[in-house]
């Protein structure tokens, strides 16, 4: 099957911060597992298949998970590595027979992003483009808790997911800078090619902790976000 657009979902973390025993990514806000809200919204936008990059004795858990919201046709789990570079490359290297022209990767505990920002044209970029937020705080670089410098606080951006690449070039990265370790796609590419930043909400924030929890559910709640 050839895709035009698609999305790798990382859900292979431990959730260890979050001390519930469970993998956040099946927990559930309004009856439905955070990872399944991702996929509706890469759906809806457009993408034609989603991979999951799970931990390898969850993805029974996660498979069921997609035939019950009827979405196993959509979307595939396969398993994730010990890092999150690793269980990126992984789902890019089963999309390849794929060959869409366009990819996202998104963390799953990031539920509540904008999926109508995901069709924004390449026009601007020849790599990619990446939801972002302003930083509202003063941020300094530190050392040994000495601190050496005031950053520019116009100049810098809060990182969030999804991040969104042309296929081919975040591919080759990958392939590229196997046994690396890093947390942040577009870093692999942006200092050779051409990656913009979306302005995004605080409102994509990542499900971390019992209290990001308790606000996710709130924010559900009082209607402040929608699923």
């Amino acid at each position: 099957m050839k895709f035009d657009k698609a999305a790798v979902i990382v859900a292979a973390g431990k959730s260890a911060r979050l001390g519930l025993g469970k993998n956040k990514a099946l927990l559930e806000l309004n009856s439905t597992p955070i990872f399944i809200i991702s996929v509706k919204k890469f759906i809806k936008a457009g993408y034609d298949f989603c991979v999951i990059c799970a931990p390898e004795n969850e993805i029974p858990l996660f498979a069921e998970q997609l035939r019950l919201f009827a979405l196993d046709k959509n979307a595939a789990v396969i398993a994730g590595g010990a890092e999150r570079s690793n269980s990126v490359l992984n789902g890019l290297q089963y999309l390849a027979s794929g060959n869409p022209q366009f990819v996202a990767i998104h963390d799953a505990a990031r539920p509540f992003f904008d999926e109508h920002l995901l069709n924004i044209e390449f026009a601007e970029t020849d790599a990619g483009f990446i939801y972002a937020a302003p930083v509202k705080d003063t941020i300094k670089s530190v050392e040994n808790r000495r601190i050496l410098k005031t950053l520019n606080r116009p100049s810098l951006i809060a990182v969030q997911t999804p991040q969104i690449f042309r296929y081919a070039a975040i591919h080759a990265a990958y392939k590229k800078s196997r046994g690396r370790i890093f947390t942040d796609d577009a870093a692999l590419i942006e200092e050779t090619r051409h990656v913009k930043y979306i302005p995004s909400s605080d409102m994509n924030f990542k499900i971390t902790t019992p209290k990001d929890l308790q606000f996710a559910q709130y924010l559900l709640d009082t209607g402040t976000v929608k699923i």
